[in-house]
């Protein structure tokens, strides 16, 4: 966007009053939203009119325009959000919600996982690190475009996470990690046997499978986000974050 005599330090300190990873798209608008007032009433003067003319009258100047949008350069930092978390706890339908609102990337391990496995591996062949990397050049690729990247994968090891800093560092851009956990076993236990993803090639984990990944989960080292979605809906815990984010 182009404001008429705005300076570019002024345009450049636009974005840094956004907190920390919080969506751009989602910043302005809730800040709009809550900068609204009622609006009031004015008479316009042929004075007023003469005044508009005047500064507004290079606006028919292309080589005026051409100038003054090579002279704009707003300082854009891309977010890379990765919402993490066991099987079953909401991360997919979460970090979708999210893109949808925000204007993200949406790329998502399961999958990327499931396309490399279709293309006639044999069955049980192992390709997560494979998917993590594909998933971290597609992330970078779009980070350094300045395009907010939310991205879900369970990350549930120190080499898993180093995966998401180093493509935020290769790219300049923030990193959130966001962390999915469910309280309620029973709901945990009632939501993952009752998904169906439509994938042919993943297996769908059991619950055995998740009580071990459980216990072999490593601890964060990072500042992280920590959401319990056993109660929530996907729409709540969406809003739940993307409020947290704004806030930091």
């Amino acid at each position: 966007m182009l404001i008429r005599g705005l300076s570019d330090a002024a345009a450049n300190g636009l974005m840094p009053t956004r907190p920390r990873c919080a969506s751009r798209n989602e910043y302005l608008r809730r800040k709009l939203e809550g900068a609204t007032t009622a609006s009031t009433q004015a008479t316009l003067t042929a004075a007023d009119w003469e005044r508009s003319a005047a500064t507004f009258g290079d606006l028919a100047d292309s080589e005026a325009m051409d100038a003054a949008w090579l002279t704009f350069s707003p300082v854009t930092v891309a977010c890379l959000i990765a919402i993490s978390g066991l099987p079953g706890v909401g991360k997919t339908s979460v970090a979708e919600i999210v893109a949808a609102r925000t204007g993200a990337v949406h790329l998502s391990i399961d999958a990327v996982e499931e396309t490399i496995l279709g293309c006639g591996l044999p069955p049980g062949r192992q390709v997560g690190v494979a998917a993590y990397e594909a998933t971290r050049a597609m992330a970078e690729l779009n980070l350094s475009l300045t395009r907010d990247v939310v991205l879900d994968a369970v990350n549930d090891s120190e080499q898993a996470r180093q995966t998401w800093r180093a493509a935020a560092e290769n790219a300049g851009a923030d990193l959130a990690f966001v962390h999915l956990v469910m309280a309620d076993a029973q709901e945990h236990e009632r939501r993952l046997q009752s998904r169906d993803r439509g994938f042919s090639q993943v297996a769908e984990p059991t619950w055995a499978d998740v009580q071990r990944r459980r216990a072999e989960y490593a601890a964060w080292a990072d500042d992280v986000l920590e959401i319990d979605t056993s109660a929530r809906t996907a729409d709540e815990v969406a809003d739940a974050l993307l409020t947290a984010l704004d806030s930091r």
